[in-house]
């Protein structure tokens, strides 16, 4: 960890170099501030890592830094990253995959994969069908497991979203594709 260096005058200390605390230095960096950044661990990044075993490439959390959102983009140009910003393959954009049941399964993405897939239950098919009928939400503060859990049900949040938001443990693909 570093310490403060009584000589070094600063506008901005900044805990965390995640892609908030980064972002968030970089910007104020650009408008003249004199900001310093503080990570508790050895590398920066927070929680996005991207990984390279076997001949795979797999990123952890934060997937949306790979969207196309102007802001992304316009940050990724004017810092000079764009080169380490993670590409997606046409041929890859729909392919997603979740372990169930202890084996490396598709997640269908369309209605009717979802629907005709081993991996819901009766119940959570027929609540998938009743996506169109859900009303607005009466809050304007929902969260997104809150908006999922009431568009689609628990159990699609469960075993779709949960695995792509949340931070998990590493799983040893080795163990189950043998």
């Amino acid at each position: 960890m570093s310490t403060i260096n009584s000589q070094i005058d600063l506008d901005v200390l900044i805990i965390g170099g995640g892609i908030s605390g980064l972002t968030t230095a970089w910007w104020l960096a650009q408008q003249g501030l004199r900001v310093q950044v503080w990570e508790k661990s050895s590398q920066a990044g927070g929680k996005i890592k991207t990984n390279h075993t076997d001949g795979f490439q797999t990123e952890q959390a934060a997937s949306m830094i790979m969207n196309f959102k102007p802001e992304v983009d316009q940050f990724f140009s004017r810092s000079g990253l764009t080169q380490h910003k993670a590409k997606r393959l046409l041929q890859s954009e729909n392919n997603r995959y979740l372990i169930h049941q202890g084996k490396l399964q598709t997640l269908p993405m369309t209605i009717a994969r979802l629907f005709f897939s081993p991996m819901w239950s009766t119940q959570g098919k027929l609540r998938l069908l009743m996506e169109p009928f859900i009303r607005k939400a009466n809050k304007d503060d929902e969260t997104v497991s809150e908006f999922v859990s009431r568009r689609f049900g628990h159990e699609f949040l469960e075993k779709a979203m949960e695995p792509f938001i949340a931070q998990q443990k590493p799983v040893n693909l080795n163990i189950l594709i043998n």
